[in-house]
């Protein structure tokens, strides 16, 4: 097992993934000053994003399943554990893009291989916010 998004989608690939990134950004405000140059202030980091490119074949997995599995972790909007085959949990995620190529498909249309590209975006607990909350008060 590479790695485990929530309790119901493994990623069981070949080998390992074919593409792994993370990005990170961070925002600054910049403000103008009258004869002199502009001024940076940190406002806070960005969301990380990680996009994965997975192949799965039918050797290891059944592609069409596993497919189908991110289609509706992605479409049901809930964030999930991304913890890797030895053990790191890296916090949580939504499903934000899923590209898929098929790489062989059989004489009748079946899948052999797939792969399937996933982007992630961090999802930062305690972010949520409650519409019947009381308004927090002025001091």
């Amino acid at each position: 097992m590479f790695a485990v998004l929530g309790k119901d989608i493994t990623f069981e690939i070949v080998g390992s993934p074919s593409s792994l990134r993370i990005a990170r950004a961070y925002d600054y405000a910049m403000h103008k000053v009258v004869q002199a140059p502009p001024r940076l202030q940190w406002i806070a980091n960005d969301l990380a994003e990680l996009d994965l490119e997975l192949t799965f074949h039918v050797r290891f997995t059944h592609p069409l399943a596993q497919l189908n599995a991110v289609y509706a972790a992605a479409n049901d909007h809930l964030a999930r554990a991304l913890v890797f085959g030895n053990g790191v949990h890296r916090g949580y995620w939504v499903i934000t893009n899923v590209e898929e190529k098929p790489g062989h498909l059989a004489d009748d249309g079946s899948i052999i291989s797939l792969a399937v590209n996933v982007t992630l975006q961090e999802w930062v607990l305690g972010a949520e916010v409650d519409p019947s909350a009381p308004p927090n008060p002025t001091t």
